[in-house]
């Protein structure tokens, strides 16, 4: 009796803690994140969730700062209205873009480096810069909007290809649909096994610095961003987390 009577005490003390620690993990601000598929890095798994390792850093960061995240699924256009309306608070993502200039607060820390190539046949020069594209047949993927570098260059509709997917633009390479194909290198490393027989070359033709990216319409957004920031770098130093490249 004396045992039993212990034992249900032992187990009224651990159900009131985990009661105890539901409400607590479900009063944990919620921040509503933007989420563009950019495999391998982040990408919809089966169930359509946001998966990868760039989610699962994002989410190990916002823990460890005391939020939760409500994954948003968005095309990359999308993402950037919501940061400046504030439909969405967060979007791991790129600094420096200009079209959301003065509207977001950038994390200092850097999880990852996003790096734009020109693949192409290794016969085929390589460019040296972004102007050399001038002219060229380009195969873009649908629904990138490549960071805005294009949109200084003069390019004519006539030389541009679109392909829905990394492995379609591969194809379309191989298939001399166009001259250079434009995309980042994790997605394309990932597809090139496909193609045995090409022989293609990737040149990097620019590059941009991968943040934490807060809406200034969220309050106290530097705040935020200060806090993500510490806990990127709490988790970094305790070996939890590694830059992504």
């Amino acid at each position: 009796m004396i045992r039993l009577a212990l034992l249900s005490i032992a187990l009224g003390y651990f159900c009131s803690g985990v009661l105890a620690a539901e409400p607590a993990d479900a009063d944990r601000p919620v921040l509503r994140t933007g989420f563009v598929e950019f495999p391998p890095f982040k990408y919809a798994d089966e169930q359509g969730e946001a998966s990868g390792p760039w989610v699962e850093m994002t989410e190990k960061v916002a823990e460890q700062a005391g939020y939760r995240l409500d994954w948003v699924h968005l095309p990359i256009a999308r993402v950037y209205l919501y940061l400046k309306t504030g439909q969405i608070d967060l979007w791991p993502g790129v600094a420096g873009l200009p079209m959301l200039a003065n509207h977001v607060v950038e994390s200092q820390s850097t999880p990852m480096r996003v790096v734009l190539y020109a693949y192409h046949e290794s016969t085929d020069p390589a460019p040296d810069d972004l102007e050399f594209l001038e002219g060229k047949r380009l195969i873009l993927i649908k629904g990138f909007s490549y960071l805005g570098v294009l949109e200084s260059l003069n390019l004519a509709d006539k030389d541009l290809s679109r392909a829905p997917d990394h492995e379609t633009a591969l194809r379309m390479l191989e298939l001399d649909r166009g001259q250079y194909l434009l995309d980042y290198d994790a997605p394309v490393e990932a597809e090139l096994h496909k193609f045995p027989d090409m022989d293609v070359k990737g040149t990097p033709i620019f590059s941009a610095r991968g943040a934490l990216v807060v809406s200034k319409k969220y309050p106290d957004a530097r705040e935020l961003s200060e806090k993500l920031d510490a806990a990127y770098h709490s988790l970094a130093e305790d070996g939890v987390l590694e830059p992504l490249f």
